[in-house]
C-alpha cells in the first residue's frame, strides 16, 4: 500500500479544499441544510470515506500531520471569550453553567452505566464496556487512548482500537445528531425558524452609514480597516500565547489539574473582554463594532480549520472491525442522550436561560461535546446560529462546562473505574 504523509501546511490547504466542498454541498442539498449539518463535516466525512476506500482496497493511505489543530482551536476559544466579555449582557448568569454541569455530570454517570451494563449483558468484558463509556464519549481521543493503553497492560484485547473506535463513532454521532434534535426542539417556534442575521456574519458598513466622523475618504476608511483587523488579529494571538504560558505553569505548579489550552486562552479572552468593553478603541463605537466583528471572523476560519482538520483525519476503518455487542452499547448511548436531551435538558436549559432558542442551542453542543469532542459542540453551535441568529450564553456555558468543568468529575471517575477494572 502507498502512504502519502502530508505536512502541516498541506494538511491545512487540504482541509481548507475540503470545507469549501461541504459548503457547495450543504448550499445545495435540502437535508443537509435543512438539519444544519457542518460544513466541514460534511465534506471532511466524504473525504474520510474516501481514505477509507484506499485503505480497504490497499492502494493508498493518506496521513495527515495535524500539528495546527490545537493551535487553531486556542485562537478560536480566545474569541469566543472576547466576545463573550465585551458584550455585557444581563443574561449571562452562572445559574446556566450549573444547571448544565449538573446535567452534565449525570450524563457522563449514566454513560458508563450503560456501556458497563450492556457489555455484561451481552459477555463482553468490562474492560471493553467501560471503553465506550464517558471515557471515550465525553473523554474524547485525549481521555480515552491513555486509559486503553492501561487496559492492554492488564490484559484487554485490543483495547486502543475499541477506544478508537468509540471515539470516532462518537465524533460522528455528535456532529449528525446536534443540528437536527435542536430543530426539532424548537419545531413550534416559528419566529425564531424564519432566521436572523448572524453575528459571525462580517457586513462592513460604508462610510456614510458609520464613519464619517472616522475616515472621509474611501482611503482613510480603507486604512482603518486594516489597522483594525491587524488589532484584533494581534490580541488573538497575544491570547493564544498568554494561556500557553498560563497551561504550561499549571502543569509544572499543578500536575493533577488539566487546564487544556484552549480553555484556558478562553478564560483570558473573558478577562480581556470584560476589561476592554468599558474602553474608547473596543467599546460602542464605530471602530469598537468593526475590531469585534473581526473577531468573530478570525474566530470563525479557527474552528473551521480545526473542524476540518479534525473530519479529514478520521480513520473510518476502526469502525469496521467492531463487534455487534460493542455497536449495541453505542446506539444505546445515542438513544439515552436523545431521550435525556429532551426530557431533561431542554425543561431545565429554558427555565434556566430563559429562551427556548439558547436552551436548544446548548442541547445541540451538549450533543458535540457528550458524543463527540468539544470542536463538535462549536460546530453544531455554529451551524445554528449562522442561520437563525446568535446565542451568546451558549457560547460561553457550552466550552466552560464541556472543556473544563465536566473534566473534574470524569476523570477522577474513569481513574477509578479503570483501577477497579485493572
Amino acid at each position: 500500500m502507498t502512504v502519502v504523509r502530508l505536512d502541516p501546511l498541506v494538511s491545512l490547504a487540504l482541509a481548507v479544499l475540503v470545507y469549501f466542498g461541504g459548503s457547495y454541498l450543504t448550499a445545495r442539498v435540502a437535508i443537509l441544510k435543512r438539519y444544519c449539518i457542518p460544513a466541514a463535516v460534511v465534506g471532511g466525512t466524504l473525504f474520510a470515506l474516501g481514505n477509507l476506500a484506499g485503505y480497504l482496497s490497499g492502494i493508498l493511505l493518506v496521513e495527515f500531520d495535524l500539528s495546527l489543530q490545537l493551535p487553531a482551536m486556542s485562537a478560536f476559544f480566545a474569541t469566543v471569550g472576547l466576545m463573550a466579555g465585551m458584550a455585557n449582557r444581563k443574561h449571562h448568569r452562572i445559574q446556566g453553567t450549573g444547571a448544565l454541569f449538573i446535567l452534565s455530570i449525570i450524563l457522563v454517570v449514566a454513560q458508563n452505566i450503560i456501556a458497563l451494563g450492556v457489555a455484561l449483558a451481552t459477555g463482553l468484558s468490562p474492560g471493553v464496556g467501560f471503553l465506550a463509556g464517558s471515557a471515550s464519549l465525553v473523554g474524547g481521543f485525549g481521555t480515552v487512548i491513555p486509559l486503553a493503553q492501561v487496559l492492554t497492560e492488564v490484559g484487554v484485547t485490543a483495547a486502543t482500537t475499541v477506544g478508537a473506535s468509540a471515539a470516532t463513532f462518537g465524533l460522528l454521532a455528535g456532529s449528525a445528531l446536534g443540528g437536527p434534535l435542536a430543530l426539532w426542539l424548537l419545531k413550534g417556534d416559528k419566529e425564531v425558524l424564519k432566521g436572523s442575521t448572524s453575528t459571525w456574519q462580517v457586513d462592513l458598513p460604508t462610510p456614510e452609514e458609520n464613519y464619517d466622523l472616522v475616515a472621509t475618504t474611501t482611503e482613510e476608511l480603507g486604512r482603518s480597516q486594516h489597522l483594525y483587523f491587524l488589532q484584533a488579529a494581534a490580541l488573538i494571538i497575544f491570547l493564544m500565547a498568554g494561556s500557553s504560558l498560563v497551561a504550561g505553569v499549571l502543569e509544572v505548579w499543578l500536575p493533577t489539574l488539566k487546564v487544556p489550552p484552549s480553555v484556558a486562552a478562553m478564560l483570558l479572552g473573558l478577562l480581556t473582554g470584560q476589561i476592554l468593553a468599558g474602553s474608547t478603541a473596543w467599546g460602542a463605537s464605530p471602530g469598537g463594532d468593526q475590531r469585534r466583528r473581526y473577531v468573530e471572523l478570525i474566530g470563525e476560519l479557527m474552528l473551521i480549520i480545526f473542524l476540518a482538520l479534525s473530519a479529514i483525519s478520521l480513520q473510518l476503518w476502526e469502525l469496521l472491525g467492531m463487534a455487534f455487542p460493542l455497536l449495541l452499547i453505542l446506539l444505546a448511548q445515542l438513544v439515552f442522550i436523545t431521550l435525556f436531551i429532551l426530557g431533561a435538558v431542554y425543561p431545565v436549559m429554558t427555565r434556566s436561560l430563559g429562551s427556548r432558542y439558547e436552551a436548544a442551542v446548548v442541547c445541540s453542543g451538549l450533543c458535540g461535546f457528550g458524543l463527540g469532542a468539544m470542536a463538535n459542540a462549536m460546530a453544531n453551535m455554529d451551524a445554528l446560529t449562522r442561520r437563525y441568529g446568535e446565542a451568546p450564553l451558549a457560547y460561553l456555558i457550552i466550552p466552560l462546562v464541556g472543556s473544563l468543568l465536566i473534566d473534574m468529575v470524569n476523570i477522577p471517575l474513569l481513574l477509578l473505574l479503570v483501577n477497579i477494572i485493572a
